[in-house]
């Protein structure tokens, strides 16, 4: 089945360097585009979506994956995440460890079936 998690949330950058001139913004920039290459070199990520706001660092990026129930969904989804943030150098020194089995799952969606999917005008017969 087809599983797709949104997260959401706000990219900071710092740099401590006192003689750069820092850009917040190209910094932010340079981190989602490293995110994005390595979400697409993922074998178990479909289509992943990066959007926001380069400004505000606000981020909003939605991952789906084939498996057999939520849980083992999430456990991919969230493992790519943390694997994107890693290669674009960006640290996760608290990561959330979260005990899937124990997660409510009214924000994972289950994408219908691709018979269900007509590529002229989109999701049919829901």
């Amino acid at each position: 089945m087809l599983y797709e998690a949104t997260y959401c949330g706000i990219l900071t950058v710092t740099s401590d360097d006192p003689d750069e001139v820092f850009q917040p913004e190209k910094a932010i920039e340079v981190a989602v585009d490293s995110m994005s290459e390595e979400l697409l070199k993922l074998d178990n990520i479909i289509d992943p979506v990066i959007g926001g706001s380069l400004g505000s660092g606000d981020l909003r990026i939605t991952l789906a994956t084939m498996a057999d129930d939520p849980v083992t969904a999430l456990k991919y989804i969230d493992a790519s995440l943390r694997s994107a943030f890693l290669a674009a150098e960006v640290g996760t020194p608290n990561w959330p460890a979260v005990d899937f089995d124990q997660v409510a799952f009214s924000k994972i969606r289950v994408v219908p079936d691709e018979s269900a999917v007509d590529a002229d005008n989109g999701l049919v017969g829901i």
